[in-house]
């Protein structure tokens, strides 16, 4: 037996929560109990402490079976579980397996099966023969037995035979039973198999399967099958064992080579054992295989580190208790700098080195851990001589493997970043597109509600299509094409492509297709064609061109509509266009139209007459800064950020009837604009277009003006009238007092100045023939006259010629003349 502890790298503690319960474990037991801690645990054991913290942390790690028992019975738990944990068997339990074939699969066929036939044991005073060896084909020698005394086969638990107790008639039990055995196996990484010579009848157990990377019972397990498997160069061991174990009672070990079906190349140790017949005939043959490939491996590695020391590419040491070298290979003298007679104690660099020597010389077990000197890792194990007082130091350069562990670990935190990142988006995205299917159902339900109106116009349109080679040959045409030419297919292939074109088109046709190219693939031609019914029509064809692979064309295919409404559409709007704009220019109000941007693309006629300057001064300029001063109504000048124009940019609201003034040099006066400016909004409410009209009202002005003297001169020429006048004026259906003059307020003896403001029908309330000439002057739009006798304060009652004048547009002013005396008793003319 090798002087070194077979290990192998534990990879599945993270999967299997090994770290995480021993973790768990050992701080449950820290919590009442300082022992407990990572260090103590750790020297307990026979490791590192940094070596147990990489374990707790689920790391991948080199762990021998007899350190993972200390580790579970240090911390009270079960060691088969922990084994399990790691992806470990007892080594007890594997030889219980490996011995015993037979019965595992008998015990498996029971749980199956219910009652089949048992395959029987092998006769009692069973001898186990020579082991196979793989490579001569020559015994190994015999394997000792299990057992001592008559040399047969020990048979713990039931006896052997068909399987009974727990497992007759209880489905339960066989469920249980056939559960522990496939997971035994499966843990053990065992498969067993069974092959009946007899009927031809082939059995594997689940983990024979996974072990060459199957399914359980995915195929019959014939000998060619499991021959496909063997590698090449190791078939004829499997003959030669074949041939061994049908020569004679006795169990046959081997080992090969395998290939799974992922390609992976493994190793497998195995043993064979045939059944015979009352007359020496074989009638079964049945073994076991385990994976030995990573056992194999840690064989070999051990075998590297127990290399003469000398030639050892690895560091060697032996050091005794005080800590000084009393060996050095020539690799620790060049990777740690340690010779014979060096003391580890003087230096801290050593420091590891020299607790692992004394913790191992302390509890008398192999001790292994890492130490670093800088810049490289190293795996040490220290194994005690307690006869020597001294211990050996192996050590392996694992710097290349720290590395890869440290960039694996480095990549793994990066993908998980970068993994929550995109989980982070991922939900985002869906949030959004939750939101937008909402939105998408909701208009699939609308686009189903209008699919029926739209059904309609789709089938209702033209489209015609056709392809044709370069020779003008057709080669297919659909049935709209057909139909508007009055063509069957036929007639069309065979003769040109054309659609009937009008000869004086025919020329921009061909100069259009010859200019057709890999690089130019499309051209589109609008001409006009006579249709079936012999009209003229015009068409719109997109003519695209396929290449062969020198660039010649082989094809054209053209997809025409017809556009001859849009084509009459097209110049009536050019003809209407013409007309607005001969319009627009012969207006007498002047029209300037600017871009969204207040540059002035177009002004009329008039316009420029008003402005006083030349169309090509005006053109481009921005209406924020007018080319003219402009000024208000008390001929103040206006800045060009406080015009009506650059309010509008402002505030985008249309102004209607501005008055503004400008100046020009050389005029006498100013001239006066009623300016409007209306805005106008594309889609999206954006400022487009902006519209401003110019109306000189100058003229106007000046006749207002002249209007308001004339009515301050007859505003003064009334109050100054000498005889007594009153203007009512009609004021929701009635006429009220609304002036009187001086003459009027001193006859009234200022009764009047009381009365303005109320209601005719209540002042007149005893004169109702005044109020109906009042209605009669209103009504007639005329002068109405009357002589009437007025009861005035200042005189007695006494005759007056009373005249009712219709001023527009809602008043009626009323004078009174008084008649002499001579002429009170003639009668008053007709109304003048």
């Amino acid at each position: 037996m090798s002087p070194f502890p077979v290990y192998v790298m534990v990879n599945t503690m993270e999967e299997t929560g090994l770290g995480s319960r021993l973790r768990r474990k050992r701080l449950a037991l820290l919590a009442a109990d300082k022992r407990y801690s990572l260090r103590r645990v750790a020297f307990a054991v026979g490791m590192q402490p940094s070596h147990l913290s990489r374990i707790e942390r689920g790391d991948s790690v080199s762990l021998s079976e007899e350190k993972l028992v200390a580790l579970a019975r240090e911390l009270g738990e079960c060691p088969d579980e922990i084994l399990a944990l790691s992806g470990k068997v007892a080594g007890d339990v594997l030889a219980a397996i490996r011995r015993r074939p037979g019965f595992f699969a008998a015990l498996i066929r029971s749980a199956e099966g219910g009652g089949q036939p048992q395959r029987p044991e092998p006769a009692s005073g069973f001898v186990p023969g020579t082991p196979f060896d793989s490579a001569s084909g020559a015994a190994f020698g015999p394997v000792p037995s299990p057992a001592s005394g008559s040399g047969s086969e020990p048979a713990p638990g039931p006896a052997v035979g068909p399987v009974s107790g727990p497992v007759s008639g209880k489905d339960g039990d066989r469920a249980l039973l056939k559960w522990r055995f496939n997971e035994s196996q499966r843990l053990a990484r065992i498969g067993s198999w069974d092959r009946d010579l007899t009927t031809g009848a082939n059995y594997w157990s689940d983990e024979m399967f996974r072990l060459f990377g199957r399914e359980p019972g995915e195929a019959d397990p014939t000998w060619e099958f499991f021959l496909g498997h063997v590698h090449p160069q190791d078939r004829h061991i499997l003959a030669a064992v074949r041939k061994a174990a049908m020569a004679g009672p006795g169990e046959v070990e081997y080992r090969f080579r395998f290939v799974r079906t992922d390609g992976a190349e493994r190793v497998a140790q195995a043993w064979a054992v045939a059944d015979f017949a009352p007359d020496k005939t074989p009638v079964r043959i049945s073994g076991t295989l385990c994976d030995i490939t990573d056992h194999h491996a840690a064989i070999r590695e051990v075998r590297e580190l127990a290399r003469f020391p000398r030639e050892n590419p690895n560091p060697v040491l032996r050091v005794n208790r005080q800590g000084v070298v009393e060996y050095a290979n020539p690799a620790a003298q060049s990777q740690w700098g340690l010779a014979r007679d060096d003391s580890l104690a003087s230096a801290v660099l050593h420091a590891g080195l020299l607790t692992m020597v004394r913790s191992a010389l302390e509890h008398g077990s192999r001790l292994e851990g890492e130490l670093r000197y800088s810049p490289r890792y190293f795996h040490c194990m220290a194994v005690p001589c307690p006869e020597r007082q001294c211990a050996n130091i192996y050590g392996m350069d694992i710097t290349r493997r720290v590395e890869v562990e440290k960039a694996l670990r480095l990549a793994h935190d990066d993908l998980e970043r970068r993994v929550a990142a995109r989980t982070r988006e991922l939900d985002e995205a869906n949030r959004m597109l939750t939101g937008r299917l909402d939105e998408v159902q909701a208009m699939e339900k609308a686009l189903r509600a209008s699919e029926e109106r739209y059904r309609a116009v789709v089938e209702s349109q033209i489209e015609v299509i056709c392809r044709f080679s370069p020779e003008g040959t057709v080669l297919f045409a659909n049935e709209p094409y057909c139909r508007l030419f009055g063509k069957t297919l036929e007639e069309l292939t065979s003769g040109t492509w054309r659609p009937f074109p009008l000869p004086e088109d025919l020329p921009g046709i061909d100069r259009e297709l010859g200019a057709l190219a890999p690089d130019h693939p499309v051209v589109v031609v609008e001409n006009r064609v006579v249709d079936g019914a012999g009209r003229v029509r015009f068409m719109q064809f997109i003519n695209r061109g396929f290449f062969d692979a020198k660039g010649r064309i082989t094809e054209i295919q053209s997809v025409g509509r017809d556009i001859t409404d849009r084509r009459a559409a097209e110049l009536a709007l050019a003809e209407s266009e013409k007309k607005y704009r001969d319009l627009v220019a012969n207006l007498e109000v002047g029209i300037l139209t600017a871009t969204g941007e207040g540059r002035v693309d177009m002004a009329n006629r008039r316009a420029l007459e008003i402005l006083g300057v030349p169309q090509d001064e005006i053109l481009g300029q921005s209406l924020a800064r007018p080319p003219v001063a402009l000024c208000r109504e008390d001929a103040s000048p206006l800045r060009p950020e406080e015009t009506p124009l650059a309010g509008v940019f402002l505030n985008q609201e249309p102004r209607r009837d501005v008055t503004v003034g400008i100046r020009q040099d050389g005029w006498e006066a100013i001239r006066w604009l009623a300016l409007s400016v209306f805005p106008e909004h594309d889609a999206r409410g954006n400022l487009s277009r902006v519209v401003v009209t110019l109306t000189d009202i100058s003229e106007r002005r000046r006749l207002e003006a002249e209007l308001m003297e004339g009515r301050e001169r007859f505003r003064f020429l009334y109050r100054h009238f000498p005889q007594p006048t009153c203007v009512f004026r009609l004021v929701e259906g009635d006429f009220i007092l609304a002036e009187a003059n001086r003459a009027a307020v001193t006859a009234g003896r200022g009764r009047l100045e009381g009365l303005l403001g109320h209601r005719a029908g209540d002042i007149l309330a005893g004169a109702p023939e005044v109020y109906l000439a009042l209605w009669t002057a209103f009504e007639g739009r005329q002068a109405v006259r009357r002589r009437m006798n007025l009861l005035i304060p200042t005189d007695p009652t006494a005759p007056y010629d009373v005249s009712f004048v219709f001023v527009p547009p809602d008043m009626v002013l009323v004078h009174a003349v008084p008649v002499p005396t001579e002429c009170a008793a003639a009668e008053p003319g007709p109304a003048g």
